[in-house]
């Protein structure tokens, strides 16, 4: 017997294995009476229906409720029940008999979640990559194939494995094409309607070179998406690139537009005005009788010499906090405090210094700018002022001063970590609004770690869409006030 013929039957005998051990896993999930663990009537029922809730929420979001639906739709279920025989006044044993149901079936499912994730991995994997490029934003298509993959965990809760696993390759080529459909539909229109509005910005007369330079990038990127439809981080990329380029050829369009009336005169008189403006920024000597290359020379001399002063000045914060902590580790020893002593000492002076800097970051900010709160040891900044173009995630130039802010208040907490939120109002679908609110805050993240405020590895993003309003979503001023964006600064793992 050849290689190639001991290759393709050993294969087919480590398929055969698989399917075997999958098809177990499935009986043995679906043979098995639900485990049901009886809850003592002694219990308050109310605080058993919040944990049972709890739980439900954490099962959620482990992608339960997609890859057990109809287990975990029996959870919720019974969970209702639960809640309605409380609001009844009915029996105590009745209500933690359906508790107890309840975190049965929640077993179950996660159980078949289990078999669907060792079942379908590489579908499961193009789902996640259609939805981070915006497949929910395509509406009915992307609904069309989200059943198709829900009719595949449901077979594979109903005991039917081989159906699943034949159906699977085409759900997965389904995502996939979803994925690029995506990324097309909205790297593509934005990009197509920048370089429209810089055609009718007369951008070919105008700025014909960056104009140029943009529509190559396009074609570039649109060449590469049709050869590459499975590089989504190098189209990433690209797109993010040709998307700049677009947003440039305008910008210099509309530049040069304003200028062209301009005389000579007027035109240097404005490029010293801009020169001088951050000279004054710099704290560097009046500079304006020199040629203009030389002032350009002088600014960028001064500006590398002040970001090699504030490294400086960071190392040497971070070898006196390191001498600090010495001190005070050598103090504790000498006095004779006990570990535990010590760690209520760190506790006070950590309680202490959360205080202060929760008060001194609450002076940085107008009221009508953002809303500055505690919640235990985390600092939340919920920017009221920080808007985005209706359906978009561009942030204004408007709102650096803002952010500006926002990154003094973080550098207050030396190195923490933080949680940027997003969060909409109900208008759209929730898929739509919990893509949106996510790439608002990926849009904040991206403004706070390009501008040196954290590495990137302290800042995380996460977008809620409606699922956590402030006010009513049936007024205008409801709607406004659910629309924002919180920074959550985590004050126990600062510097």
């Amino acid at each position: 017997m050849n290689r190639s013929i001991k290759s393709v039957v050993v294969c087919q005998v480590w398929r055969s294995i698989l399917l075997v051990a999958l098809g177990a896993m499935v009986v043995s999930c679906a043979g098995n009476p639900l485990n049901i663990r009886q809850i003592a009537v002694t219990e308050n029922p109310s605080e058993q229906i919040a944990t049972l809730e709890s739980r439900i929420g954490e099962v959620r979001e482990e992608r339960i409720d997609l890859l057990s639906p109809d287990w975990f739709g029996r959870s919720e279920a019974s969970y209702e029940e639960a809640r309605k025989l409380r609001d009844d006044g009915d029996p105590i044993q009745k209500i933690m008999d359906a508790v107890a149901r309840s975190h049965a079936q929640l077993d179950r499912a996660k159980e078949f979640a289990d078999v669907s994730r060792t079942a379908l991995p590489s579908v499961i994997k193009a789902r996640d990559d259609a939805r981070a490029a915006g497949a929910p934003t395509l509406g009915e298509r992307y609904g069309e194939v989200e059943d198709d993959f829900l009719s595949l965990t449901r077979a594979i809760e109903s005991d039917d494995l081989a159906w699943a696993k034949r159906r699977a390759p085409s759900v997965e080529q389904a995502f996939r094409g979803l994925e690029l459909a995506a990324i097309q539909e909205q790297t593509e229109h934005e990009i197509r309607s920048l370089l429209e509005q810089a055609e009718r910005d007369n951008g070919a007369k105008l700025a014909p070179t960056a104009l140029a330079a943009a529509k190559r990038q396009h074609r570039e990127l649109t060449d590469f998406i049709s050869k590459n439809r499975y590089a989504s981080e190098e189209i990433g990329e690209r797109a993010a690139a040709a998307l700049f380029s677009a947003s440039r050829a305008v910008a210099v369009t509309r530049r040069a537009k304003e200028v062209q009336s301009r005389s000579p005169e007027r035109l240097a008189l404005d490029d010293e005005a801009f020169m001088n403006s951050i000279r004054e920024a710099l704290s560097v000597a009046d500079i304006r009788d020199q040629p203009f290359s030389q002032q350009r020379e002088r600014l960028t001399s001064a500006a590398t010499e002040l970001l090699r002063d504030r490294d400086y000045l960071v190392s040497q914060a971070e070898k006196l906090r390191e001498r600090i902590d010495g001190m005070s580790e050598e103090i504790a020893r000498l006095e004779g405090q006990s570990e535990a002593e010590r760690e209520q000492l760190a506790r006070l002076d950590a309680e202490r210094r959360f205080n202060e800097l929760y008060n001194e970051v609450s002076r940085f900010f107008d009221p009508s700018e953002a809303q500055v709160y505690k919640q235990e040891q985390q600092l939340v900044i919920r920017l009221r002022a920080l808007q985005f173009p209706v359906g978009k995630h561009v942030l204004m130039p408007e709102s650096y001063a803002l952010l500006s802010k926002v990154q003094k208040a973080i550098r207050a907490f030396g190195e923490p970590q933080i949680t940027i939120e997003g969060h909409t109002d109900s208008t759209g679908s929730a898929q739509l609004n919990e893509h949106l609110s996510k790439l608002r805050a990926d849009a904040v993240a991206e403004y706070l770690v390009a501008n040196n405020t954290l590495s990137r590895d302290r800042v995380r993003s996460a977008g809620k869409g409606f699922s956590e309003p402030l006010a009513s979503n049936k007024t205008a001023e409801g709607r406004a006030l659910n629309r924002r964006i919180d920074v959550i600064i985590d004050a126990r793992h600062g510097a």
